[in-house]
Parts: structure tokens; sequence; C-alpha cells
């Protein structure tokens, strides 16, 4: 007695087939990115890059040990953060922009700095990052995405000149992060719609501030952890599929001009990392590098 008919197997064959195909689809539309990722040993260091790393050292320092953990459970360290970064701009020779609101009784600000653009002025990315804590935390690895915001004059004006510059105008945006959508971020998605502002791509520095050389100090979850590297010492860009030009577009234009490793992954919206609470309401073009 046959268990199995031939056009049984014929027919799970097919559906084997057919999975097999929607699953390299699905790792060629999500994960494959343009050019290859830096391997081998790093450049020197050059004069330039050591003096921006330790003025980052020093941005961190101040933000995560002298203010320490800043939200509004500690508004008063919460506004020494907000100080520190518009005296920051304002040292650079910009003036801030302030979005003021409450949360639990306590005033909170958004800041907002922008360099125009040439070539398309009206074409805006949103360059973003939280200078708040999670409650218990200094913040150290969050902090220094926020202090890169603070070191707009060391980390933005370079790329300016570059050939992917976008010819667009950057706006560089710190913002605290709160879980009711009237704040943070959808407040200033309102204000800039209010504007008629024209927001073609929003970059949301996320935890840069982790690095590690050691096995196993990176994971994705299943299946995702097949693809990507398990030591934690890489740049990753990572949105979800609707981002996906988006995010390809940003790691070849990194992997050009930039000689350390990198991964890019466009994946779905429920995946861990994909584009959470720090992308917000710009999740259709944001990313997170």
């Amino acid at each position: 007695m046959k268990l199995i008919t031939r056009g049984a197997c014929k027919r799970l064959a097919g559906l084997g087939t057919a999975l097999l195909l929607l699953f390299l689809y699905g790792c060629a539309t999500m994960i494959h990115m343009p050019l290859k990722s830096h391997r081998g040993p790093l450049p020197a260091i050059s004069p330039e890059q050591k003096a921006l790393a330790e003025a980052l050292r020093r941005d961190v320092t101040h933000l995560a040990e002298t203010i320490g953990e800043r939200n509004v459970e500690q508004p008063a360290k919460l506004r020494a953060a907000s100080e520190f970064i518009k005296t920051t701009f304002l040292a650079q020779g910009y003036q801030p922009r302030v979005q003021t609101f409450r949360v639990l009784g306590e005033n909170c600000e958004n800041i907002e700095v922008e360099i125009p653009g040439q070539s398309r002025p009206e074409e805006i990315v949103v360059v973003g990052a939280h200078y708040d804590s999670a409650p218990g935390t200094p913040g150290r690895t969050t902090t220094r995405a926020g202090c890169q915001l603070a070191g707009l004059e060391r980390t933005t004006r370079p790329p300016a000149r570059g050939a992917h510059a976008p010819p667009g105008g950057i706006r560089e945006r710190g913002a605290p992060v709160f879980p009711n959508d009237q704040y943070g971020k959808l407040g200033l998605c309102k204000e800039a719609h209010q504007r008629g502002d024209r927001i073609v791509a929003m970059l949301s520095l996320e935890t840069m501030g982790c690095y590690s050389d050691e096995a196993n100090s990176q994971h994705y979850p299943a299946p995702f952890s097949l693809f990507y590297p398990s030591r934690g010492n890489f740049i990753g860009f990572v949105g979800n599929h609707f981002s996906r030009a988006l995010v390809r577009e940003c790691v070849r234009a990194y992997r050009e001009e930039t000689p350390f490793p990198s991964e890019g992954g466009a994946l779905p919206s429920g995946v861990p990392g994909s584009g959470g609470p720090t992308i917000g309401p710009f999740g259709r073009k944001a990313i997170q590098p």
C-alpha cells in the first residue's frame, strides 16, 4: 500500500521549490546589499579621526557620567543634557530651533538645526537621535549617537563635500523618546507637515557606541542569524521593507567611501531592530545606522 502517491510527491516537490524560491527572493530583497563589506585590517587612524574620537569620548563622558541618567524622572539632568546640546550647536555657529512640550508635568525639548541643501534645497534628510536615557541607566551606548548630533560640525560637514552628500538639506534633530505618540518624533513630524517640509529620508542614530570583536557578541533572531556576523564589530544599516531602497543606497555610499565593516538589512517590521520606537512615524523613509 502506497502511503504517498506520485502526484502527491510532485505537489510536495512543487511546494518545496516554491518555498525555496520565496526564501531566496526574501534573501535577495531583505539581506543582499550592494558591494562588499570591508574585510581585513583597518587602516591607520588619521589625526582628524583621532581628534574626533577624543571629542566624542569627552561628550560621552559628560553626558553619561557628569550628567548621568536623564529622563522625565530626572528632569534636571534631562534639562542639563538639552542645554549641553544647544550650547554645542551654538559654539559651532548654528542656531538651534527648540520645540517644547510637557510630559508628566515636565517641560521637554526637541532640538533641531539645519544645513541647507544646494542642488535640491527643498528636499530634507533628517538625522536624529535621542539624548535621554532609560530609567536606571546612564545611556552610554545611545549617548554616543546623541553626541554625534552634538558634534555636528565634526560629523556632517565633511560628508557635505563628498560624492554622496545629499543634495537636499541635512536636518539634525535631538529628541527624547516617549511611549505616547503625542511626544518626541511624532511632534516633530506634525510640525514638519504643517510647514510643508519635503522629508525624503530619516537616519536614526542608535546604539552606535557598541563594538566587540568577541565571538557571539552580536545576536540576530532566527533565521537572520544565519546571514549576519556573530561579532558586533560592524556598522549595521537596518530598516523595514518599505525602506529597502534607502537602506541599499546608504550601504552602497558607505561601502564606497568607508573602509570599515558594514551590514545591511531591510527586514519585516515585526523583526526586532527593523525600526522600532526610535524610527517611529518616519517608518517608510527611515533607517537605523
